[in-house]
């Protein structure tokens, strides 16, 4: 299967990791390529704000939440972009799902539902949750509404409808048909 190719700048530690784990599995098998897909990948951080939390996120979010672990002043969108190495639109849906969904680790400035290239960003240090393991969903990197893919699939379906029609009538007039096959 073909999966969206997000390149990343990860951490030093989890590039380390990566490493040691590339030469075991190279040891072990010398006729398979080891190819990581971090848009698939998942992780559990552990959060440490007035309570311990168990924050269970996706290998995008885990990379941009380390990159807050550095600092505690405001961040830029752009910073986060340069930070992480990751394009525009991916940060977006990132920052989205860790600052403006049900919980907020990350405080946004301005305060709004969607993401901008203006927009500063901060660790929420006054975040609370009665759970101690928490899973945070992060939006689908692929366009569910693509107008071509929506087109072809509807067209398909017409073209099975008007098959399946005159499958059973044999022959139809052109204006019966239509009337048919909108029903």
């Amino acid at each position: 299967p073909t999966y969206k190719q997000v390149d990343l700048a990860l951490p030093e530690h989890m590039v380390i990791c990566t490493e040691v784990y590339k030469r075991f599995y190279e040891a072990k098998t010398q006729h398979r390529c080891l190819k990581w897909v971090h848009s698939l990948g998942s992780a559990v951080v552990k959060a440490n704000f007035k309570r311990n939390y168990d924050l269970q996120v996706t290998t995008l979010q885990a990379v941009a939440l380390l990159a807050f672990n550095a600092t505690n002043d405001w961040l830029t969108f752009d910073a986060v972009v340069a930070k992480i190495n990751v394009d525009p639109e991916v940060a977006k849906r990132i920052l989205h799902s860790l600052s403006c969904a049900k919980h907020k680790l990350l405080l946004k400035e301005p305060m709004s539902k969607s993401i901008n290239r203006t927009d500063k960003f901060k660790v929420n240090d006054n975040f609370q949750s009665p759970m101690r393991r928490i899973r945070i969903p992060m939006a689908s990197l692929d366009e569910s509404h693509n107008a071509k893919r929506v087109e072809e699939d509807r067209s398909n379906a017409i073209e099975a409808a008007i098959v399946r029609i005159m499958k059973a009538r044999k022959s139809l007039e052109h204006n019966l048909l239509l009337a048919e096959v909108t029903k």
